[in-house]
């Protein structure tokens, strides 16, 4: 029963992918500065590896905000000791990360707990949100990446909350982009309502494929103790999506869909 209901999820989670494949619009790359937030160590890289490393080859600042650092990956598994599994994913963001062009001093690890990243109702919601917004300049009209906000995993859509409780909170012109890692597989199926809310772009990442592959390869080279990667076992099918020569990003879009709306 286990394997049949991957069937169905892998099935579906290529439908979805082709579906944007052929609906996203082609955009340029992005040329002003950017923030990416990223809740744990490989979905920077996963979902934006390509973009990241483009605007570093172009010389445009990236700076990275790891809010946790994805010590409950092996929770379920073999329960290794939480802090040598936060060693081994920070060791791989890193390396990661410097593959693809970004100095460790515009990289920000804010250690919340894995999992108990905050939604508006909770406790440390507005800390964390000041503390993530504290980290990106003043004054700077830059991007902003997180997870999508209906991306599946919990953690992903809270990150998603607190950007958006940033941008609303400051008077500057932001623009957000959501990018999808375990959308594909988890999100459930949306009415056209929601799907309208986004305009996807994609973006042609094929330029730097081959560094994308090298910062890719650094979260499956050290196992946890049980031989499984360090990050958990991540569906054959999201590492397939990360290896296509494309990237996708969701942009809020005004009612009539026709322009993007930048919040202020």
């Amino acid at each position: 029963m286990t394997s049949f209901r991957s069937s169905i999820k892998s099935i579906r989670a290529e439908w979805r992918y082709r579906s944007c494949v052929r609906s996203a619009i082609e955009i340029p790359l992005p040329c002003r500065p950017a923030t990416i937030v990223s809740p744990h160590p490989d979905d920077e890289t996963i979902a934006l590896g390509g973009l990241i490393a483009r605007k570093r080859k172009a010389g445009i600042p990236v700076r990275i905000v790891l809010i946790t650092r994805g010590e409950a990956s092996h929770r379920h598994c073999c329960g290794a000791d939480p802090d040598l599994i936060a060693g081994l994913r920070l060791d791989q963001f890193f390396r990661a990360t410097g593959h693809l062009g970004v100095t460790r001093e515009n990289i920000h690890v804010l250690d919340v707990p894995d999992g108990g990243i905050p939604c508006p109702v909770d406790p440390g919601f507005e800390d964390l949100s000041n503390r993530i917004s504290a980290l990106i300049p003043v004054g700077e009209a830059s991007e902003i990446y997180c997870p999508h906000p209906r991306d599946g995993l919990p953690d992903h859509e809270r990150t998603a909350g607190l950007i958006e409780k940033i941008v609303l909170n400051r008077n500057e012109p932001f623009q957000i982009h959501h990018y999808p890692v375990w959308r594909w597989i988890l999100a459930p199926t949306e009415k056209t309502s929601k799907k309208n809310q986004f305009l996807a772009g994609k973006l042609d990442i094929a330029p730097v494929a081959d560094i994308k592959k090298r910062a890719l390869d650094c979260y499956l080279d050290t196992p946890a103790p049980c031989g499984y990667p360090a990050g958990g076992i991540l569906p054959p099918v999201i590492l397939r999506f990360a290896r296509e020569p494309r990237e996708f990003v969701f942009m809020h879009v005004s009612p009539d869909r026709n322009q993007l709306r930048t919040k202020r």
